[in-house]
């Protein structure tokens, strides 16, 4: 027998499901033969999209028909892995390393008062325009939420990370 493809739980409630299997992306035939296999399944509905290897189950007590699932699935169904972090810790390190290189570049400038000052005033730009919906509110809110998630120096120095 074939091994199974590691399919991880990626939500879960009572009554829904959604099955993530990378190792199967854009491969349509596992996908559909999934689906043939999932219907013998009681009171479950699947759906499948090869393009985001991704299946999802519904329907009352599905979450305990997947514990069910005998040695002949398709897929082998486990929780997904806990991240290690390091790709946060990446981003981090390329975020400080775009706001080295931008304080060189401008002689000292702080990129997040850049990018915040851009957002700001493309959003007024926008309502200048007319555009006030989605262009003109959709910059404003998105220079909002970098003040609001973007850490001060002081919150850099108080974090252990």
């Amino acid at each position: 027998m074939a091994e199974r493809p590691d399919a991880f739980v990626v939500h879960k409630t009572p009554s829904r499901v959604r099955l993530r299997i990378p190792d199967r992306r854009n491969d349509g035939r596992f996908f559909a033969d999934a689906l043939r296999w999932l219907k013998r399944v009681p009171g479950v509905v699947a759906e499948a999209n090869a393009f985001t290897s991704s299946i999802l189950l519904r329907g009352e007590g599905v979450a305990q028909a997947l514990t069910a699932l005998g040695e002949d699935a398709p897929f082998e169904v486990k929780d997904s892995p806990q991240g290690s972090g390091e790709e946060i810790e990446q981003l981090r390190n390329q975020l400080q390393t775009f706001n080295e290189q931008f304080a060189r570049l401008t002689g000292g400038g702080d990129a997040r008062a850049f990018i915040i000052a851009l957002l700001v005033i493309s959003g007024i730009v926008q309502m200048a325009r007319g555009n006030i919906g989605p262009p003109a509110l959709t910059l404003l809110w998105y220079a909002g939420e970098a003040l609001r998630f973007w850490p001060s120096d002081a919150q850099k120095a108080a974090s252990p990370l």
